[in-house]
């Protein structure tokens, strides 16, 4: 599927993806609303390596070891350590689902964050993990100096024994000078050298090797004690206020399911549709490039009167039309007077307003211009501007007609439809003969071109075919009928896209009441620009 389809089918049909994700929201918190509030409980631990085990690595990159211990805490066996703690209906899965542990930015702090729907349950996973993971470091310490003490307290205890059989032979070779204390005149005790020197030598001996590994114990000892120096810096604390409800997260992720499935019918419905996608499928069937955008304005909205007196202000559009005066004007292969058919892809496309707005330009470039009247279906410019009718009343070939109807300017005139009879053909040779001496621009309202009688009378007499096309809404079977009905002229075909609807203002019905009023205004004989010419 090209880019370009998904994004005119979503710029056409964008409400759908809206409507549907605002559905979404509103069942998704209809489905949510038994969710639980949910509390949350954190402590705060400073996870920092011993200075006489950490490694290199860790040294250059602290907050890898900070890495390496958020995935302690998060690890299977803290969590089945902190559910043995707990007790009760606590597992390692409860555990891991109801943790979050995160690294504070640019620092060795670890905050181990508990969410449940119970205060106190979040706040002891919190704390308990906490405690657990200390608990584990001085189990790991004492783990990993275990071994080395345990053969140290092995060989003091050997060395005890040996000192003992020692002291105790220094004692037997003591015996019988230390049975004379009390007599009047004992012997003196020898030192134990003189006593046993093999004796005395090896006892100096063996306290010396006892001096030695009581000194490593103690050396140990204090190394395990100082080899954790992670602790807890902040304890969990009781939340008091739930932080939202548990279910929230779902709403939106069906909000946001049902916005996807939205876009898939907006897909689905434009490519089914059977109207165009945009304006390349126009130039694509006739051949033909976009000649005038014409966007929505309050002037080609209203009636015609407003569309032969455009706002300046309205600057987009009154560019458009003058882009297409200048295309029409510039046509080398028209001599004389130009006739230019406007007609409609069908039924409400604008051609009566482009037709009137077109003719108005042309007049306002100082062109001698006549704006008549041909759409039989809906005859705009009869009812609104009061033109009078054409069909049997005015000889084109007369060099005397005059019987025109006035615009506010002074270059453009009007004629109308007869309405006692709209189905009498249109003199097209007359009306070439007639008009096109006498004026420089003749512009023709046609009506909708596919229910157009006039269209096909006066086809050999246009010199160039405006056809208008709706923005939106066109019928791709419609203007595949244009394009093969008129394929024979398609060089004199000028595509225009209206973003603004066909205003009507008027009824092609009755020749009575207001339509009879507006008739009578036609210009006098000797008034027109045209006629003194």
């Amino acid at each position: 599927m090209e880019l370009r389809f998904v994004t005119l089918a979503l710029k056409r049909l964008w409400w759908m993806p809206v409507i549907f994700g605002l559905l979404g929201l509103l069942i998704g918190g209809r489905l949510t609303q038994s969710g639980g509030d949910e509390f949350e409980s954190t402590a705060l631990v400073l996870v920092q390596p011993s200075d006489n085990l950490v490694s290199p690595a860790q040294a250059n990159a602290p907050d890898r070891f900070v890495a390496s211990q958020i995935s302690v805490l998060e690890s299977n066996q803290i969590a089945e350590l902190v559910a043995g703690t707990l007790g009760g209906e606590e597992t390692a899965f409860t555990v891991s689902e109801a943790l979050e542990v995160t690294q504070q930015e640019e620092s060795d702090v670890v905050e181990v964050t508990a969410t449940t729907d119970n205060a106190e349950r979040s706040q002891a996973i919190a704390q308990t993990t906490a405690n657990v993971y200390i608990a584990e470091l001085n189990r790991r310490v004492e783990t990993l100096f275990a071994p080395e003490q345990d053969e140290l307290a092995e060989e003091l205890e050997d060395i005890d024994d040996s000192l003992a059989d020692v002291n105790e032979r220094l004692s037997e070779a003591a015996g019988p000078f230390l049975a004379q204390i009390g007599e009047d005149a004992p012997l003196p005790i020898p030192s134990i050298e003189v006593l046993d020197p093999a004796a005395a030598t090896q006892r100096s001996t063996l306290l010396a090797e006892r001096a030695t590994i009581t000194a490593r114990l103690d050396r140990l000892a204090g190394a395990a004690e100082n080899a954790v120096n992670s602790e807890t810096l902040q304890e969990a604390e009781l939340p008091e206020e739930p932080i939202g409800n548990a279910l929230a997260p779902l709403r939106y992720a069906i909000a946001i399911v049902f916005a996807l499935l939205g876009v898939a019918v907006a897909l689905l419905a434009t490519r089914f549709s059977g109207t165009v996608i945009d304006q390349r499928d126009i130039e694509t069937s006739l051949r033909r490039p976009i000649e005038a955008r014409l966007p929505k304005s309050q002037s080609l909205s209203g009636t015609l009167s407003n569309a032969l007196t455009i706002d300046p202000s309205e600057t987009e559009v009154t560019q458009s039309l003058d882009r297409l005066a200048s295309r029409i004007e510039l046509a080398t292969d028209i001599r004389g007077a130009r006739i230019i058919g406007v007609g409609g892809s069908q039924n409400g496309s604008g051609s009566s307003t482009v037709a009137a707005a077109l003719a108005a330009r042309f007049s306002q470039r100082g062109n001698r211009t006549v704006l008549v009247d041909a759409d039989a279906l809906d005859a705009r410019i009869t009812h609104e501007l009061g033109a009078p009718p054409m069909l049997h009343r005015t000889d084109f070939e007369s060099a005397t007609a005059a019987d025109y109807g006035e615009t506010p300017h002074s270059n453009l005139i009007t004629l109308g439809i007869d309405q006692s009879d709209r189905t009498r053909r249109i003199r097209a040779s007359a009306l070439g003969r007639g008009l096109r001496a006498r004026t420089d621009v003749i512009v023709i309202d046609l009506g909708p071109m596919l229910s157009s009688t006039s269209a096909s009378q006066l086809m050999d007499e246009i010199d160039l075919l405006v056809i208008t096309f709706p923005q939106k809404h066109q019928p791709n079977a419609g203007l595949e009928q244009i394009a093969r009905t008129f394929s024979g002229v398609s060089d004199k075909i000028l595509p225009v896209v209206v973003d603004a609807p066909s205003s009507r203002g008027g009824s092609s019905g009755s020749s009575t009441g207001p339509l009879a009023n507006r008739t009578t205004s036609a210009v006098r004989p000797g008034r027109s620009t045209i006629d003194a010419a």
